[in-house]
């Protein structure tokens, strides 16, 4: 094993400014799609809010059009993100993402691609990063990072190690998709249909719990302390540049595998926590509830989301937020004690079982991050 410059195995282009300028116009229906940095995640493709252009405006820029198997990578803002192309013609690059695509003669493309998904390379990214308000990493300094390079038949049985993981972790994020896909529309349909026995808000179903400032609450000695859950770790995970805070914390400010967590400042959002056991950060709320089951309050909260969001886009300031009163007044219909515990039936095993695939696909990231550095260093030998 060697390590090569990543320009040395793989060609890195971007789309100059101008070009963008010059040539890309957004269209509702463009036939290709443009792919820009909060298109990346956890490895993957992430398509749901694309901005699209049309395919003469692509064929003008032919070095910016992504091919199958190419990479592509965040380089400002977010630093580090990356998915795989696998389709070819749908998609075009967007700015402040970079094209890497592999020459196949010196490596093989998957290969690269698990060896970019490294935290290695994304820290070597993270050091060459330049400002702080809007970090970047040139394309020059791009070309020069380092990459372990082995001969392409032992790439090739890294890979397949790497890509069964892979493969499962993404049957997991699959169903878990369908799963929550088959409940919101179900929950939908039976709130559309509902015979109330009452109205009330949001913040009578449950129980909204904000988050400290956790800076003030760093661990001690000896204490090897708890991660901190930012708005960032509920959208990516929690990292090794994940803050830490005292493990000695309330409860009610601890977070758990399975909690609802609801952002309500910044990029307001709401998920059911699938990461380790943590502190809650200031402008998240951990919801809970004596009275009610988790499925009621989860997608009754998340019923509301999308006027959240338009109030807190309303806000004069740098950091949308909405204030506790708009709790009260989100309404929400409460069922008959027989009916509410007629839809638990459906709606309880469901959402355990999403929880349980959270925890099954932890597990298996944990053991895909524990692997792929000594995979690529050699420390196991194929």
């Amino acid at each position: 094993m060697e390590y090569k410059k990543l320009g040395e195995v793989a060609n890195v282009t971007k789309l100059a400014g101008f070009e963008f300028t010059k040539h890309i116009k957004y269209t509702n229906n463009g036939e290709i799609i443009a792919i820009r940095a909060l298109n990346l995640k956890d490895g993957r493709l992430v398509l749901n809010d694309v901005k699209r252009i049309s395919k003469e405006s692509s064929e003008i820029l032919p070095r910016s059009k992504l091919h199958k198997y190419d990479i592509v990578l965040s380089y400002t803002g977010t630093i580090g993100e990356i998915a795989q192309i696998l389709e070819e013609g749908k998609y075009h690059l967007a700015p402040n993402v970079a094209k890497i695509t592999p020459n196949r003669n010196a490596i093989d493309p998957e290969f690269l691609f698990q060896c970019m998904k490294s935290h290695e390379f994304r820290l070597q990214m993270v050091n060459y990063a330049h400002g702080s308000t809007q970090p970047t990493v040139p394309m020059a300094t791009i070309r020069e990072l380092m990459i372990p390079v082995y001969d392409l038949e032992t790439q090739k049985r890294i890979v397949r190690i790497l890509s069964a993981l892979d493969q499962k972790i993404e049957l997991i994020n699959c169903e878990n998709c369908t799963i929550e896909n088959t409940l919101q529309s179900h929950f939908n349909n039976w709130i559309d249909n509902m015979k109330p026995i009452a109205t009330v808000g949001l913040d009578e179903i449950a129980k909204y719990t904000n988050g400290l400032a956790m800076q003030k609450f760093r661990p001690g000695d000896n204490d090897l302390g708890l991660p901190v859950v930012k708005i960032k770790e509920m959208n990516s995970g929690i990292s090794k540049d994940t803050e830490r805070c005292t493990s000695e914390l309330k409860e009610e400010y601890t977070v758990f595998p399975g909690d609802v967590l609801f952002a309500w400042s910044g990029t307001l959002c709401i998920k059911i926590w699938d990461g380790e056991v943590a502190g809650l950060n200031q402008h998240i709320f951990k919801v809970t509830s004596d009275e009610y089951p988790k499925w009621f309050y989860y997608f009754w909260t998340k019923k509301h989301l999308e006027r959240f969001i338009n109030i807190a886009k309303g806000k004069a300031t740098t950091m949308g937020h909405i204030q506790r009163k708009e709790l009260s007044l989100s309404k929400v219909l409460i069922p008959s004690e027989h009916e509410l515990k007629k839809q638990d039936e459906t709606f309880r095993p469901l959402l355990e079982k999403i929880i349980c695939n959270n925890s099954q696909r932890q597990s298996l990231l944990h053991l895909r991050d524990a692997l792929l550095p000594k995979l690529m260093s050699g420390e196991i030998n194929i």
